[in-house]
């Protein structure tokens, strides 16, 4: 089959040099077309067309909202939704903190005081369940935190005696 193309490019006088307008045959390294020094185009910047959409929107925002607002008093459960979604921020985690007693935790064990405790504020309502969620949140996290400690110093203590041991062999 190359044959056959060596001879047509031969009767045609085509070659890889003309068809490529008279550059040479060999390609342009692809990844970034840039000259050294040039970074091109800043990661997040916006073109011409992005700007002028944004503009022509913010221009007309107020006017949206107003729409909006008439439309969702006047009962359409999609304007209010719209509204609420897009103009109201969105609600903060809350930043004080939760005022309950927690048993002390001292080791893996004490965890089911500790959740016993939560699940005694919520139902009498001294905590709410998101309260009672981000506490039970703390509690695992200071298992998990003794476990790990625990494992590490049981491992190193099988490491000690199996050095230990190996050091008697040698004798």
């Amino acid at each position: 089959m190359s044959e056959d193309k060596n001879e047509r490019q031969a009767e045609t006088g085509a070659d890889d040099a003309r068809v490529n307008n008279g550059t040479s045959a060999q390609k342009k390294p692809r990844g970034r077309p840039f000259q050294p020094g040039n970074p091109g185009r800043r990661r997040g910047s916006r073109n011409r067309l992005q700007k002028t959409i944004k503009a022509e929107l913010e221009r007309d925002l107020p006017q949206v909202i107003a729409m909006l607002k008439e439309k969702a008093i006047g009962g359409h459960v999609q304007a209010g939704i719209a509204l609420m979604r897009n103009a109201v921020p969105p609600a903060k985690e809350r930043s004080e903190p939760i005022r309950f007693a927690l048993p002390r935790l001292e080791k893996p064990a004490d965890a089911v005081n500790a959740m016993a405790a939560l699940a005694d504020g919520v139902a009498s309502g001294e905590l709410t369940p998101d309260d009672a969620k981000a506490l039970a949140a703390v509690v695992d996290a200071f298992v998990k935190a003794v476990e790990v400690h625990d494992h590490a110093a049981r491992l190193e203590a099988i490491e000690a005696s199996i050095k230990k041991g190996s050091q008697n062999e040698g004798h």
